[in-house]
């Protein structure tokens, strides 16, 4: 009778909410997210569009020479 009633751990619903992020509606929090991903991902392609001039720069100054 004991076994039948014992739970498992990681079934409970506070197990669940533990790994789960809670969902956040609000305005702000969104346009903040937008904002963050837009910096990282604007900083990520100014390298890369940085290292392409520069790769394609090399490129022609070596066919000229």
């Amino acid at each position: 009778m004991i076994k039948e009633m014992t739970v498992k751990r990681n079934e409970t619903k506070i197990s669940e909410r533990k790994y789960r992020s809670a969902e956040d509606r609000r305005t702000v929090a969104k346009a903040s997210g937008g904002v963050a991903l837009s910096l990282l991902l604007g900083g990520f392609a100014l390298v890369f569009v940085n290292d392409i001039v520069s790769m394609l720069s090399r490129l022609i100054r070596n066919r000229s020479a």
